[in-house]
């Protein structure tokens, strides 16, 4: 069954951008921090809808879902106290994880699928 999400999840990409982000050369450079971050929050937000992820059952998943909706809810932007660069590496973990889980999934899921006659 194909995830049915507004937009498709394509958790290579994600995770080359989470690796961009967390490797990020120059973190003072705020326009460049800015669009990762921008880009990050759609990919965390389409990995918290992803139907993958929300059918799953495994307690971690479950655990890191609640995470994920705490993070898009409470700390879309940086805290009072929180630069923008370190504002970018905790989002870029939190995506990191859920992409990281939706592959999983997904494989576990497309196993499952070959093994039924």
């Amino acid at each position: 069954m194909k995830d049915e999400t507004a937009c498709e999840v394509h958790v290579s990409a994600t995770i080359q951008r989470c690796g961009k982000a967390l490797d990020l050369v120059d973190p003072n450079d705020p326009s460049m921090v800015q669009a990762m971050v921008d880009a990050l929050l759609v990919d965390l937000s389409t990995l918290y809808t992803s139907e993958v992820l929300q059918r799953s059952t495994h307690p971690d998943v479950q655990d890191q879902m609640r995470r994920a909706g705490r993070f898009l809810l409470e700390n879309s932007s940086p805290r009072l106290t929180q630069s923008a660069y370190d504002h970018l590496r905790e989002l870029a973990w939190q995506v990191r994880c859920l992409a990281h889980m939706h592959r999983s999934e997904q494989d576990k899921q497309s196993a499952g699928r070959e093994e039924v006659p």
